[in-house]
């Protein structure tokens, strides 16, 4: 099964979602028997993609922020502890996460406290990253920061409007490592250069960050804490 939409792009994507769904987007003038063809090429990769998720499932279990639950914040190793308390009030202290709410025992409550906490850190710390990253980009013509936007996304790390010279980064990037949030956002900023997914992006992006393959592999491990 896939879910399969239409938009106004150039090219076929395809994405393998964490909760094991399939989604492709194509030009519009894209028929099925076209995209029936393009699920079997690219078959052997679909189904590694979600071993990889299934495995990462067992070996991490879904957190759900319960006092001694494993989080990471900016790959730093977390410990969780939740305690009730008659205000909400998220921090970290040392190597815990404190919760502190009158929902001690709501998953939703609590998930909604941790995203809007990092969504706050996200907004202090992606911006230090485009900064840093504009560095490698400068030399090929790209001297004016594009706009930033950050969304709750799970089913990707960021995209790019090219001709609105924007790029969007999901929020989830506050849990990982700055080694690897380096190298979504050097993504990004590529495609202010070569838009599409073609093997000209791939070659410049190499040519910049010759171990991004390593990273993008490695950013799977902290799928499972994107709550």
């Amino acid at each position: 099964l896939y879910t399969w939409e239409k938009k106004d792009i150039k090219n076929i994507n395809l994405r393998i979602r964490p909760d094991e769904t399939v989604y492709i987007s194509s030009p519009p003038h894209v028929s099925q028997p076209r995209i029936e063809t393009f699920l079997t090429i690219h078959k052997y990769f679909i189904l590694r993609v979600l071993s990889q998720i299934r495995q990462q499932k067992i070996l991490h279990p879904t957190i759900f922020l319960k006092s001694k639950d494993v989080i990471y914040l900016l790959g730093k190793k977390m410990i969780v502890q939740v305690n009730h308390s008659r205000s909400n009030l998220i921090y970290t202290e040392n190597n815990v996460l404190q919760i502190e709410t009158p929902q001690p025992d709501d998953w939703a409550y609590k998930r909604s406290l941790y995203h809007k906490f990092l969504r706050q850190t996200a907004t202090q710390y992606l911006p230090v990253v485009i900064k840093q990253s504009l560095k490698l980009v400068r030399p090929y013509g790209i001297t004016t920061p594009p706009q930033f936007r950050q969304r709750l996304m799970k089913s990707r790390w960021g995209s790019c409007i090219p001709y609105k010279q924007r790029i969007t980064l999901t929020t989830y990037l506050a849990v990982m490592p700055n080694y690897y949030t380096e190298y979504v956002v050097l993504h990004e900023l590529c495609h202010l250069i070569h838009p599409n997914l073609s093997s000209r992006f791939y070659a410049f992006v190499e040519k910049i960050m010759p171990d991004w393959q390593k990273r993008k592999k490695a950013m799977l491990l902290y799928q499972p804490y994107c709550i």
